[in-house]
This record gives structure tokens, C-alpha cells and sequence, in this order.
């Protein structure tokens, strides 16, 4: 199920964006060489120094499909300066008003509409390596692990190639304790179109004999998609960005979809410190 979950999604994410790439596998290539291939599809180095802090506003919806049924929009944000990081939605939902995770560069916080967490809050909070290491919100982010930050970046592998719906995909592989990453790049452009988190938890042996013991583990996972690129400020970046979280857990499944479709991009602009916590 999760295989079929991810590949529906990101064929939905890319087929906008198709490049008519045919069936021939592409050359291995190292993780340098994918890379600084993909730096240079984002832009010069020149056009990528220029660029510092990122504000991008837009149209934001989530969509939950199993488990919360509903359908809620409304203004978007995201906005990032160095490792710090943000993402806001206003939603037109009495019961879920908004999403919000925010990383001033130290410290992870979300938001809770209803006084509770969110599944998407509880997944970066359970796994905040995610927001730290740069990957969340991927290349709209200036956070992005790739990009020079005078800091180390997560190391990743090379997984080989992938193909999909007709189009082939370069993949860079990272674990993170128990959490798995995996990062899709189009194999014609090098844009980053996709990124993949999974961890599972084992199944609790219980010691009390009236208890009945977990028989299955607890699967977590998380996508994020991002297709139709254009130029903002003279940098090539997705304007359509989607996360798809898919939570396996005591028999039960959810499915929420979250999306924000980029209007318009600031760049350079003067951000406080406070705008990258919240609550």
C-alpha cells in the first residue's frame, strides 16, 4: 500500500510538468554529480547568491481522504531565512482554522487549532529532523540541505534510478535513526520533484496477560511533491508544492493532503525572528 500511495501522488505532482523523456535508463551518476547538476537547474550561482531570505504566498488547501474526511482552504505562507524556517495556512475550518510549523533556527513549533496537535504537527514533532536538517518545504526553502550554509549538510547516498509513469528518476537515499529518506530528482531537468520520509514502529510486547499485545507496527509516512516550476527572481522553483502523510497505525489508516499553489515570491526581505515561532 505504501508503494502504491507514493507513486499515485507523485505521478499526480510531475505529469504537469512532463519533460518526454523516453524509456532509456539513464548513466549512473554520483551524489556530487546529481547535485550540482540540480544546483545549476535552479539557477547561476550567482542568481542563487543573491537570493536570502524567501516569502512565497499563495493559495493553500488541505484535503483530508481517509480517516478525516473534510475540505479546507485559504491563504498560504511559506517563508524562510538561512535554516529558518515556516510554513502557515489560514483554513476556513471551525474545527482545524489553520496549520502552522515554525523553525527559528534552533527550536521546532507548531501550532494547535484545537488544542491538540495535528498529524502533521505530531509527524515533524516525532521526527524534527525533517525541519532541522533543511528538507522540509524542500527547494522553496532557503534552508535546503544543497545550498551552501557554511554547516554540514545531511549526508545522503546514491540509490541507483527509478522509473515512473514513463519518466526516470535519480535517487538520493539518508537515514536518520529510524526515519528513512529518500529524495527523487527528474532524471532530464535534476529539479527536485519529490522527497519520501518512513519510519515504523515495532509492535509493543506487553508483559500483562489480560493485555492483548500489538500484532502489527505502526507505519509512518510522509511525501512531499513539487511540480510546475517557473522563474521567481531569477530562480527556477516549484509553485505547486504538496505533502501527503499516510499513518498505518493500531489497524487504523489515515490520509491528509495539504497543498499550496505559490501567486507571488519576495525575496531579500527583512523577516523577525518571532515570525519563525509559533503556536
Amino acid at each position: 500500500m505504501k508503494r502504491l500511495f507514493f507513486c499515485v501522488f507523485l505521478l499526480a505532482a510531475t505529469c504537469a510538468a512532463a519533460f518526454g523523456q523516453g524509456g532509456v535508463k539513464p548513466a549512473k551518476l554520483s551524489v556530487d554529480e546529481i547535485v550540482t547538476r540540480h544546483l545549476a537547474s535552479l539557477g547561476s550561482a550567482e542568481a542563487r547568491s543573491k537570493v536570502t531570505s524567501r516569502v512565497f504566498v499563495g493559495e493553500g488547501r488541505l484535503n483530508g481522504k481517509i480517516g478525516f474526511v473534510g475540505m479546507f482552504n485559504g491563504p498560504a505562507q511559506l517563508a524562510s531565512d538561512g535554516r529558518k524556517v515556516l510554513l502557515a495556512m489560514v483554513l476556513n475550518g471551525a474545527d482545524y482554522p489553520y496549520e502552522k510549523v515554525g523553525f527559528d533556527g534552533k527550536n521546532l513549533s507548531v501550532g494547535k487549532p484545537d488544542g491538540r496537535f495535528t498529524i502533521l504537527a505530531e509527524f515533524l514533532r516525532s521526527q524534527s529532523a525533517i525541519v532541522k536538517d533543511g528538507l522540509f518545504t524542500g527547494v522553496l526553502s532557503s534552508a535546503w540541505p544543497f545550498l551552501d550554509h557554511g554547516g554540514k549538510a545531511p549526508k545522503f547516498e546514491a540509490a541507483g534510478t527509478e522509473e515512473l509513469g514513463g519518466r526516470w528518476f535519480y535517487k538520493l537515499r539518508s537515514s536518520h535513526g529510524d526515519l528513512n529518506v529518500e529524495l527523487l530528482f527528474d532524471a532530464n531537468s535534476f529539479r527536485h520533484v519529490a522527497s519520501r520520509y518512513e519510519y515504523t514502529i515495532a509492535p509493543r510486547m506487553s508483559t500483562e496477560i489480560t493485555e492483548t499485545p500489538k500484532e502489527k507496527p505502526s507505519r509512518f509516512t510522509m511525501s512531499e511533491q513539487f511540480s510546475d516550476f517557473k522563474v521567481f527572481g531569477g530562480l527556477t522553483l516549484p509553485s505547486k508544492y504538496t505533502i501527503d502523510i499516510s499513518n498505518e497505525a493500531d489497524g487504523s489508516l489515515t490520509q491528509i493532503q495539504w497543498s499550496v499553489n505559490v501567486q507571488k515570491a519576495f525575496f531579500n526581505q527583512s523577516l523577525e525572528e518571532s515570525a519563525f515561532k509559533v503556536s
